[in-house]
């Protein structure tokens, strides 16, 4: 039976209602492409590389997300892409940074996998009111980092006396839905530079906060695994990353 792969593309790029903001190739000063229709697929799965120690800096659940696109799309691997995840009306839920992994070409659309970096939502949906962040607790809590001793081992340093304020916030579930997420933000004894968010440890030692690394409550020794790299909040002065607690 003949296929007409025309006939299908076209029925496939009904589905295009999410927007690539951009395609920008590694170490580019500009996107080499914009606005481009897309349908964006996001999940979660196993990380293969995940370590049996805590203290591996290696998160057990990655986010991750797949873009499907026309043919004529050029994604090449390590590209940056920004990406809108939008509604049935049009109204963008989240916009997903990540970085492309390798392109598969079939005959009528192209599927990038994309690693998720970073993940802004927005708060408007159309079948609720705007949910605020909540916070968990209202005083920050101090808090220990999961680190090597450099033997093999790993042990809690809370030397830096450092802080987070838990919340937790509704944000989009990627297909349409909202779900409850957890967060922390950085008060207290963080060292914060142009890169990012550091712990400084005992022996004097910065370790940059990052996905997979581990925290936990001083006084409730309650543990949590961040689940992507912090970010500056929209407010400009406050790093935040999203958790999962153990």
């Amino acid at each position: 039976m003949a296929v007409y792969y025309n006939a299908l593309k076209d029925a496939l790029n009904a589905f295009n209602t999410d927007n690539i903001l951009s395609i920008t190739e590694p170490l580019a000063d500009a996107p080499k492409a914009e606005n481009i229709p897309c349908h964006l697929v996001v999940t979660q799965g196993d990380n293969p590389n995940a370590s049996a120690t805590l203290g591996a800096a290696t998160l057990p659940i990655l986010i991750y997300a797949k873009v499907y696109t026309g043919l004529g799309v050029v994604i090449n691997v390590d590209d940056e892409l920004v990406v809108q995840k939008k509604d049935r009306d049009g109204n963008v839920l989240a916009t997903y940074y990540g970085k492309a992994g390798v392109p598969t070409v079939k005959q009528s659309r192209k599927e990038t996998a994309l690693q998720i970096t970073k993940v802004v939502q927005e708060f408007t949906i159309d079948d609720g009111p705007t949910v605020p962040d909540t916070p968990v607790c209202t005083e920050c809590v101090p808090v220990a980092m999961h680190l090597s001793d450099g033997e093999g081992g790993f042990y809690w340093d809370d030397s830096a006396s450092a802080t987070l304020l838990p919340r937790e916030a509704k944000v989009p579930d990627g297909e349409g839905s909202m779900i409850t997420a957890y967060f922390v933000d950085f008060h207290d004894n963080w060292e914060i530079t142009e890169t990012g968010v550091y712990y400084l440890d005992r022996n004097g030692t910065l370790h940059q906060v990052k996905t997979g690394s581990q925290f936990r409550t001083i006084e409730t020794s309650e543990t949590c695994t961040l689940s992507a790299a912090p970010y500056l909040k929209e407010d400009n002065t406050t790093w935040t990353a999203q958790v999962t607690w153990n």
